[in-house]
This record gives C-alpha cells, structure tokens and sequence, in this order.
C-alpha cells in the first residue's frame, strides 16, 4: 500500500472514476530480459504527487510523521490540537470525511450499494462540496479548491470539473494540489472525448497508471495505426510504440522460457502481428509525416531483431541512427544499436568498448523512478553480448563480461558492503559480505570446477593483446585473496589438497576474518568425531557474516597438510593397526568436511543447514561422506575393540538411507501421510549397519560405551528388531 493513503485514495478514486483498476504485475524471479524500448518515461513504482504531499506532512509535524497516517488520524489530531491549530484541524475533518467515502463507496467491495446507500454518498459529497465552496481562507486555498474538484469527480460531474479549473483551478498559484486539480481536469477531458489533451496531461505529470488505462482500448496494430491516422504525431504513439514493442519482447522471452519481466496488462503479439508491424513502420517513414521517425524506425529495429531477423535488423537500425528525433528516442535508438550489434559474433569489440563507456555513464545520471539506461544494460550484456561470446568460444570473456556486469552494478549498490571497504567500528561485529553472494558468485564460480575457476582468474589476470579483453579484465573483481582462498577452497573441495596448498598459502591471514564464516573456523575442531559429538546448534545462523577475529593461521591450509600427512603415513602403515588408527583419524577429518559436518566451512562458504544452498553449489566435488566411510571399513580388522566400536558407531552414524520404510504402500508406490506406520528395511545400508553395531553391543553389554547405550537410534533399532524377530 502507498505511503500516503491521502495520495492513493486520490489515485484510487480517480482509476475507479475511469471505471476500472489498473493492475502491474512483477514477477519477483532475478531477470535480465528488461525492456530495450523506452521512449516514455517509465514510473510504475512511483504515484504522481507523493512526493510532495510526503514532504508538506514530513515539515509540518517536524518529522513526527512522514506522511499522511494510513489507518488512525488520531495521533495526528493530538498533534495538532497541542499546536493549537484549529484551521488545520478543521481541514483534516474534511479530508478525513472524503477518504472515509473513499474507503466507503469507491474501494472493491463485496456487495454494490443500493439506491438508499447510493443517495447518502452523493448527499456526504454534496455536503462535503458545499464546505470546501465556503472556505473562505487562504491557508488551504489550493486544497478546498482541489477537494471542490475532487467531489465534481465522485459525481462524474465532467462538465463542471472542466470549467472549475478554467476558471479556478488554472489560476490558482503552482502548487502540487494544483498539479492534482490540473489531473482531474485531465480526466475530466478524457470523459469528454479530449483524449489527446487528457493523455498529453498524463503524460507530463507521469501518471502511468492513468496513461495505461486511457491507451488500453488502443494498444497493438489497430490502435496504433488509428491514433497515427488521426494525428500522425500524438503525444500517446510514444507510450503505445513503446508498449507494442516491449509486448513482442514479453511474447518472446516467454515462448523460449526466460523468466518473463511480467509487463504491465501484458499482452501476446504474436510474430505475424510482429511482422505487419515492421510493414506499417516502412509506410510511415516513408510518408515522412512524424517530425520523430527514429522512434518508428528504432522500434521497427528492435522487432526485427526479437524476431532474429537479423539483416533487416541491422539495415533497419542503421536507417534509425540517421533519422531525428527527441533526445530520449536518439538514446534508446543507442542502446537498442548497441544491442543488435553486440549479438553478432562480428561485432566490432573495439567499437563497443565506446558505446559500453557511454551507456555506463548514463546508467549514472538515472532518477530513482526511471531506469531504462540500467535496463539496457543489463540485456546487453547479460542476454546479448555474454551469451555470443560464450557461443563462439570465448568461455572466460564471456564470463568475465558477466564478472564485469557484477561489478559495475555491485558498485552502483549503496547497500553492498565490499570487504576490502570493510570496517568493524562503523557496521559492528557481525557484517555480511556480499562479495560471497551475488548473482555472478551463485551463477557461475559456485559451480564451476577449481580448474575452471583457476582459468578464469588466469584469465583476468593476465594482459591481453585486444583492447576489449584489456577493457572487460580492467573491471571486473579479481582480489587476489578473494581467489587464491576461493580457488584453494574449490580444490580442496574435490579432494586434490596438494593442489589448494599453493592457493591457500597465498591468502593473507587478516582476509579470514572477512569471510562470513570466520566465526566457524575459529570455533570448529575438524579433530572431533563428528558423530560422538556435535560442535553446534543446528541453525546458528547468528554467527554468520565478517568477524573482528585475528589468525595466527589458516585452518583450511592445515587441514590439507593435516590430512596429506596421515594420508603419507598410512600408505606406510595401512596393514597395521597403527594404519588402522590412521584410517580412523582420517574418516574423522573427511567426515567433518562434508556438509553434514560441523566443519562444512573447510570445502564451502554457505552453512549446510542453510535453506539456499542448492545441490548446483557442490557440483563436482569429491563425496567426503563416502571417503570416510572407505577409510571407516579399512579398519574394521582391527584388533583393538574400543576402536571397533567406534568405527561400528561411525559406519551407522554416517550411512545416509534410511532404514525405515511405510509400512503400507498403495499400488503408485505412495502412502497416506495419516497412515505412516513404518517397519525396518532389511535391505537399506543403513540398517546393516546398525545390525553390525547392535551384535557388537550384545556381546559388550556389561561394558559398552554410553554413547552406545545412550543412542536412541540403536535403542529404536534393538526395539523393532525384536519385534521383526519374535
């Protein structure tokens, strides 16, 4: 809901006055198939005046309030009865009455009113018209004129709305209730059959909710071509170019299963409407009677181009940059060249590095209500410019195109905290680094190979005989400790700790206590059996973020040469029990490095309890459970029987199946979730394992371990056994 419920009631009043609501539906997904076309300001996310309205209640309760209360005026009118203000009371009673018949009568409502309820709304506006006639003031001069207004619109009075701001409202002082009386006098002529006045209004005040619904009867071919027909230059062919070509773009991206932007009252064209459109186009310019044909010309483009006719593309936009237009349409006719040209695989790189510079610049200067510099960008790159280098064979440009994106737009964000920027004093103890969870991290480097990874910062690195490589590597992040430690960490993940050595070595010790999960590997001991003791609670999600902490060394780089060591030392011993101890201790070390160990943080940089840690994140690596499983079997001989028992417990502990099973299955193979009666597996790895540890702790009962007797899952297992059994 708005801020202001003084502003959306009046927003909401006015769409319901037109006779219907406008709806803007965004799907919430990461996208990159932003609108190209854009040669009216888009300002979906902003109401028309609220600014303003905010910004006269911000000043005059000194900041007590930042707009106009939403649900309770009752805070507001103690405030203004200790200023002793009893105009202003007087006009907040008024304004009140009016949102109260709002809320009453114009918002959705399940029943419609009768005729009863009919007269006494049309009697509470006549009332409430007649007091704002009779404010005799100055002080809210311009707002009884506007709620004079405001009630000509309920009643659909048009007539009377269109005269009263000729002949009151127009002269009153500029002001935002003057902007507001000026938008209802829009409507007003809309209502009459000025649409071109009214939408030229719209228009320049950017009420995009209102300019969406007054075009809905004239979106797509007909419409266009009669709004042309009528006035080849109206000030709505603008919008509804617009609209037609984003709506071509939504078709598209749909059809091939991109995530949808979701257009406003999205609407499918279809690629023969598509095609007719760039007819209609090539009949325009030549009738040379817009005084803006590179909007024509630069819309025609983007339509050949979504529907990969790529030579028609290339002429059409060619012919665009040579013809007028505003300013705006010249720099979207920019934007979408920089487009066709940079999904071409003999795209000029060198050329491109200009046009990059430039639209980077302008992304810059962008309004907070307006970003279709950004969103140019972000297509080009993301969905023209990476995947056409990626197809030709550019793997670590594309990517680092991709890495670049990342980086410009993570500068951009006033809200990233960069950990080289890092300060504990000034964000406390505990800060997120982003720099571990970002799109490009998520996309790419968390599922790519340690080779893989090692490739590509090779390539960042490294200089570079073309301009555009030496470009694109100039901007993307490539912190050395950010690598080496991420690199290191990848290796280790797939087993290869001879290979993360050199990285790891590399890393400063002072970076560790910038990973957000600093606290983690201080605080975790990859020596403790992980299944005789658990280092932590299961969502301790508290810890997580940068930590003012000072290592004297880094854990992950002795864990590596921890277990080089054991494993050198037990290719010695494997057929001894010292060999066996060996093995013990390794399928210790391997086991708490899995994601089901407390020391998860040794091969990943996402807690494994944490609900966005997806299966991609761990692509390739090396299976730590199944490892300490094989070294856990390797000394099952052993002579030595408290290390047999714990090597039992191990074994049941780790195997991941289960070893229950429903009891009662239907003929799919499902059960009934209120008939879950369930019945030991004999089948399952789980449950042979048990089966081992319960004979072992038959024949120890007198002396067995209390992590044995105290494990419920054994005394649960002894249990059903012994009724499976009798």
């Amino acid at each position: 809901m708005s801020k202001s419920f003084h502003i959306l009631s009046f927003m909401l009043l006015f769409w319901l006055a037109f006779g219907e609501k406008g709806r803007c539906c965004r799907d919430e997904y990461p996208t990159h198939n932003y609108y190209m076309v854009s040669f009216a300001e888009r300002r979906q996310d902003r109401t028309p005046f609220q600014k303003e309205i905010d910004a006269f209640w911000h000043d005059y309760t000194k900041g007590k309030y930042d707009c106009y209360p939403i649900y309770d005026v009752t805070g507001l009118r103690a405030y203004i009865k200790s200023l002793d203000d009893n105009e202003m009371l007087t006009y907040v009673k008024d304004l009140n009455e009016y949102l109260d018949i709002c809320n009453e009568f114009f918002i959705d409502r399940w029943e419609y009113p009768d005729k009863e309820e009919l007269a006494m709304r049309d009697s509470l506006i006549s009332c409430l018209q007649a007091r704002s006639k009779s404010y005799k003031g100055s002080r809210f001069r311009a707002q009884y004129h506007l709620m004079y207004m405001r009630c000509l619109m309920l009643l659909k009075k048009w007539d009377e709305a269109k005269s009263y701001w000729l002949t009151k409202g127009k002269r009153l002082p500029q002001s935002v209730y003057r902007s507001m009386m000026e938008n209802i006098y829009a409507g007003a002529l809309f209502h009459t059959g000025e649409m071109e006045l009214a939408f030229a209004i719209f228009s320049r005040q950017g009420d995009d909710a209102s300019i969406r619904w007054s075009m809905r009867k004239y979106r797509g071919l007909a419409g266009i071509q009669k709004i042309y027909t009528n006035n080849p230059n109206s000030p709505s062919l603008p919008y509804l170019l617009q609209d037609f070509v984003n709506n071509v773009q939504e078709t598209i991206d749909q059809e091939h299963d991109d995530i949808p932007l979701g257009s406003e009252n999205f609407m499918v064209i279809n690629a023969d409407d598509a095609r007719r459109f760039c007819a209609i186009a090539d009949s325009v310019l030549e009738e040379g009677k817009v005084t803006d044909p590179c909007m024509w010309a630069t819309s025609q483009s983007m339509v050949y181009h979504l529907l990969k006719d790529h030579e028609n593309a290339f002429s059409s936009i060619s012919r665009a940059l040579a013809f007028n237009g505003s300013a705006r349409t010249k720099a979207n006719c920019r934007c979408v060249n920089i487009l066709i040209q940079s999904s071409s695989p003999d795209c000029d790189l060198n050329w491109l590095i200009g046009e990059l510079r430039w639209l980077e610049a302008q992304c810059k200067t962008e309004t907070s209500s307006d970003y279709c510099y950004s969103n140019a960008f972000d297509r080009i790159m993301m969905n023209s410019l990476s995947p056409m280098l990626h197809e030709r064979g550019d793997e670590n440009l594309s990517l680092a195109v991709d890495g670049m994106y990342n980086e410009i737009t993570t500068q951009l964000s006033t809200s990233h905290h960069r950990s080289a920027h890092y300060d504990y004093e000034e964000r406390g103890e505990s800060t997120w680094n982003e720099d571990y969870q970002n799109e490009f991290i998520n996309t790419h480097l968390y599922t790519m190979s340690a080779s893989a990874c090692e490739a590509y910062y090779r390539f960042i690195t490294d200089t570079h005989p073309d301009a555009f490589s030496q470009y694109v590597c100039s901007r993307v992040f490539k912190d050395k400790n950010f690598f080496n430690d991420f690199i290191g960490t990848k290796y280790m993940a797939e087993a290869k700790f001879e290979q993360a050595i050199p990285y790891l070595e590399q890393v400063d010790l002072s970076y560790l206590s910038q990973l957000n999960i600093s606290y983690y590997m201080q605080n975790r001991d990859y020596w403790q059996e992980r299944w005789l003791s658990r280092q932590s609670k299961k969502d301790d999600y508290s810890k997580e973020g940068m930590h003012h902490i000072t290592f004297t060394q880094n854990p992950r780089l002795k864990f590596c040469r921890d277990v080089l060591s054991l494993q050198k030392s037990y290719s010695k011993h494997s057929m001894s029990e010292k060999g066996n101890l060996i093995a013990y201790q390794l399928a210790t070390l391997y086991y708490q490095a899995s994601y089901k160990g407390d020391c998860w943080w040794l091969i990943s940089y996402k807690n494994s309890s944490n609900p966005y840690v997806i299966e991609q994140d761990h692509a390739g690596e090396n299976d730590f459970i199944k490892s300490s499983e094989v070294y856990l079997r390797s000394c099952l001989d052993t002579k030595d029987d408290k290390l047999l028992g714990k090597c039992l417990y191990a074994l049941a502990f780790a195997a991941t199946d289960n070893w229950l099973t429903p009891k009662d299955l239907n003929e799919n193979g499902y059960f009934e979730e209120d008939q879950m009666e369930m019945i030991p597996n004999p089948m399952s790895e789980k449950y042979a394992c048990l089966d081992d540890l319960n004979r072992y702790y038959e024949s120890h009962k007198e002396n067995a371990p209390a992590y044995m007797s105290k494990c419920d899952v054994l005394t649960k297992f002894r249990k059903m056994k012994w009724l499976m059994d009798y």
